[in-house]
């Protein structure tokens, strides 16, 4: 199924399953957790949040000051973004996380996650709307180990 998560503010959203595309809009101060999307990803208007995932593609509009934790298969895409920057995913759900991700050709690391593509700037120097996230900045990897009661 395709999932939407939308007009969010202050959740903490796992998604467990793996949808085939997953649309966010409008989040503020989210933090999102996905395995893995059997397709592509589209977020747009988010504001001071984390999200995590695994997909075969990422486009992101219009986010501020959002953390992109991510593994794709393709150059992630921002436009009209600021003060985004991006790591290498890394959450997990312990017995799940390795069989969904190779269920969805997703397990191996392609290091695109830092080779973002920003269609506002299409300069050939480096963009000032997107950068790599410092080690010494970045959370530790988040598990999943059941519901919060």
């Amino acid at each position: 199924e395709d999932y939407v998560l939308e007009r969010l503010v202050e959740c903490d959203v796992y998604v467990l399953g793996a949808p085939r595309a997953l649309r966010a809009h409008d989040l503020n101060r989210c933090n999102i957790y996905v395995v893995a999307v059997g397709g592509s990803v589209h977020v747009e208007n988010i504001i001071d949040s984390v999200i995590h995932l695994a997909a075969r593609q990422l486009r992101v509009h219009a986010a501020r000051r959002v953390k992109f934790y991510i593994r794709t298969l393709s150059r992630p895409i921002i436009e009209d973004s600021r003060d985004v920057a991006f790591a290498p995913f890394a959450f997990d759900i312990p017995g799940r996380s390795e069989n969904t991700l190779k269920k969805h050709g997703l397990f191996e690391e392609t290091g695109l996650w830092r080779e973002v593509d920003d269609f506002m700037w299409l300069k050939s120097t480096p963009s000032p709307h997107w950068r790599v996230l410092d080690e010494a900045e970045r959370a530790p990897p988040p598990t999943y180990d059941g519901p919060r009661t």
